[in-house]
């Protein structure tokens, strides 16, 4: 589906196809299936919500969102939460968990689910971004993680 929206809005200029579909699949991987919510489905689903707002709700028009940051949207919803294990941020305080440490018990999940999404992105083989520049890349990852960190309930 992602790859749909990408082709939809034509930003497919600006990524590898095939790297992109191996990408996504990792990312499906990494999405623990036995999370009733925090899912792959929940995370294409979110995807997918983004994506009528940027078309139909005219959010691209509205926000003058740039193609870069309609990718950066795309990616960051899909990847929201990557990897999010069921529990809650407080959960990982309280019980002092790997999680709560490298994030400093801050934003726990999102942190984890933002380095999820670079760890995977920094393989060769699934960074379908390479085409773009360096400033651009740093552009797109400070758009993705402020959009996944801004999903913190706190």
């Amino acid at each position: 589906m992602t790859m749909n929206a990408m082709q939809s809005l034509n930003l497919t200029e600006h990524i590898d196809a095939e790297k992109m579909a191996k990408f996504l699949n990792q990312v499906q991987a990494t999405y623990y299936q036995e999370v009733p919510y925090h899912n792959d489905l929940h995370g294409a689903d979110v995807m997918q919500m983004t994506y009528s707002f940027m078309t139909q709700g005219q959010l691209i028009d509205t926000c003058l969102l740039s193609e870069l940051d309609q990718i950066s949207m795309l990616i960051a919803a899909t990847c929201h939460d990557l990897g999010h294990d069921g529990f809650k941020n407080e959960y990982h305080v309280n019980s002092i968990t790997s999680r709560a440490i490298d994030s400093n018990d801050l934003a726990i999940q999102e942190h984890y689910h933002a380095s999820q999404l670079f760890k995977i992105l920094s393989g060769p083989q699934l960074n379908f971004l390479e085409k773009l520049s360096r400033l651009e890349f740093i552009h797109f990852r400070k758009r993705v993680t402020g959009l996944i960190l801004g999903t913190d309930m706190a």
